[in-house]
């Protein structure tokens, strides 16, 4: 098909819970083709996931909250759909320090 990696959670919510299954794709896959865990993976533990698997491609979640720079804001009139709730005056955005962290824990574990 063309493809390159494939993204799984190891057929569980988190990738986690699925590493099991995720280590025997890698061992299965070879140099053939990318098996990149993913879902639940942040900078707590993304060390503990790559010993259990030898994952070397990772799929990570470091956001962070940024409050709109908006001044006004009018609280009657959503700019979103009335059946989503979401924050319209933030935005989540790649945390650089999360970053830093789950790549320093990474290379603990080489």
């Amino acid at each position: 098909l063309g493809c390159d990696r494939i993204l799984t959670s190891g057929r569980k919510p988190k990738a986690e819970q699925g590493a099991a299954l995720i280590k025997q794709l890698i061992q299965q896959a070879g140099d053939r083709i990318a098996i990149m865990p993913g879902s639940g993976i942040n900078e707590h533990n993304i060390a503990k996931i790559a010993r259990e698997t030898g994952a070397k491609e990772f799929h990570l979640s470091v956001r962070e909250r940024v409050e709109s720079n908006m001044i006004y804001r009018n609280p009657n009139l959503s700019m979103a759909s009335t059946t989503i709730t979401i924050d319209e005056y933030a935005q989540e955005i790649t945390s650089a320090l999360r970053v830093e962290k789950a790549l320093k824990n990474l290379q603990q574990t080489d």
